[in-house]
């Protein structure tokens, strides 16, 4: 689930108070984090956002901005923190499924925490699979994220291991095929969701594709008919 998403799952706003907000985050106080040097990518891609969104809070100048645009900033970046903490909570009821599991050996635990993490030899897979984004063939690694292509809470443990049910994406597209804003076909073609609301903005074109293998067929069915949004 996407920050706009959850605002309007969450907390009840409505979709035009959501956009507002994403934007924010997404717009003038990323580019205020990147010229202080707390970060060099959009803030929905940091790594440590609630680091970053406290150091902004405190900048001289984004008290200024917030002063004079009514407390949309601060409230865009709280919900933005809470937002962050909703991620993290997801991930430990994961990983405390995956400590839980009597079935499981603490070899292949290991593994499934370092693949749920996006770290260990599922990660290095798939960059050795992949050699950069699968889309935009970037090869900038701090921004290349480890995919599931059928859901973590939805696979098995093979499947969650398995290297053909992954991609390697930036940031940005990870975002939006995690949510169901896109996916792809059998061909490799891009499939973009009519909810997606002006995707090029978001530098997600129609013309996009990507070079798929065999073996990632069956996961990208699955993500097509309970992931993806539709046309």
């Amino acid at each position: 689930m996407n920050f706009k998403q959850w605002i309007v799952s969450e907390t009840k706003a409505k979709e035009s108070s959501a956009t507002k907000y994403n934007g924010a985050i997404s717009g003038r106080l990323s580019r205020m984090a990147i010229a202080n040097n707390l970060t060099n990518v959009n803030l929905l891609e940091v790594q440590n956002p609630n680091s970053v969104a406290l150091k902004l809070k405190s900048l001289d100048e984004f008290i200024e901005l917030n002063s004079t645009g009514n407390s949309m900033y601060s409230r865009a970046l709280d919900l933005f923190i809470e937002y962050c903490s909703f991620q993290d909570l997801n991930l430990e009821r994961d990983l405390d499924e995956i400590l839980a599991d009597k079935t499981t050996s603490v070899t292949e635990k290991s593994s499934l925490i370092k693949a749920r993490i996006g770290q260990g030899s599922f990660r290095k897979s798939l960059i050795d699979m992949w050699q950069g984004c699968a889309v935009t063939s970037s090869i900038e690694e701090q921004l290349l994220v480890a995919s599931h292509i059928k859901p973590w809470k939805d696979s098995n443990s093979q499947e969650r291991l398995d290297k053909f049910n992954g991609l390697l994406l930036v940031a940005t597209i990870d975002r939006a095929f995690d949510s169901g804003l896109i996916s792809f076909s059998d061909s490799g073609n891009i499939l973009i969701s009519s909810k997606f609301k002006e995707p090029s903005k978001a530098g997600i074109e129609p013309t996009m594709n990507i070079s798929l293998f065999n073996e990632n067929l069956p996961y990208l069915k699955y993500h097509r008919n309970y992931v993806y949004k539709g046309t």
